[in-house]
């Protein structure tokens, strides 16, 4: 239980952060049929419908992940992410937000669920088509990150000495994009 309560404390910021929807805020967004032309527009996202909705030029638009690229704001970046697991619930695409890049780029994707949120990272190296969700569970994640970081073996060995686990996640990427060593900075 304090386990529960220790995670969901600390990815509060993150999931308040993570998506922009209670007004319109001036952004961009890139249509899925155009990936090279770059829309803009006053947006918001209407979480529980997984909605981009863009007023301008005197009309309403409405977009689904599945039509985007991606968009954004002065906020952040958000991608679309496709085929994972959400809690118990299987996503079939929606957004999630950019929250570090460059050797990996990491995303966060949060949905709210009976109160709570059910939060879901993602890795994705810069050439990789696609992102890789992250288990929480212990073995699983470390699994699925430790291939993202072969070329930091300090980096490696904290995860394979359980001394950083998944809610730890962003600030061992963010060391490994900066080069940096590692600190917990929540």
């Amino acid at each position: 239980m304090r386990f529960f309560l220790l995670a969901l404390v600390s990815l509060t910021p993150l999931c308040a952060k993570a998506q922009f929807h209670h007004g319109f805020e001036r952004g961009y967004y890139v249509l899925a049929a155009e990936p090279t032309v770059r829309h803009t527009g006053n947006m918001r996202i209407e979480p529980f419908y997984s909605t981009l909705i863009v007023k301008g030029e005197g009309k309403t638009l409405k977009f689904k992940p599945e039509q985007l690229f991606t968009f954004g704001n002065e906020k952040g970046k958000y991608v679309i992410v496709r085929n994972f697991m959400s809690g118990r619930v299987h996503v079939d695409a929606d957004f999630a937000q950019q929250v570090d890049s460059g050797q990996v780029v990491v995303l966060y994707h949060g949905r709210a669920l009976n109160g709570g949120t059910a939060s879901t990272f993602f890795v994705q190296r810069p050439t990789e088509a696609s992102a890789t969700a992250l288990e929480v569970i212990g073995d699983k994640y470390r699994e699925q990150v430790l291939p993202f970081l072969t070329s930091r073996p300090d980096l490696v060995s904290l995860v394979q000495e359980k001394q950083v686990g998944f809610y730890d996640l962003q600030d061992l990427l963010r060391a490994f994009n900066t080069g940096q060593p590692y600190q917990k900075k929540r």
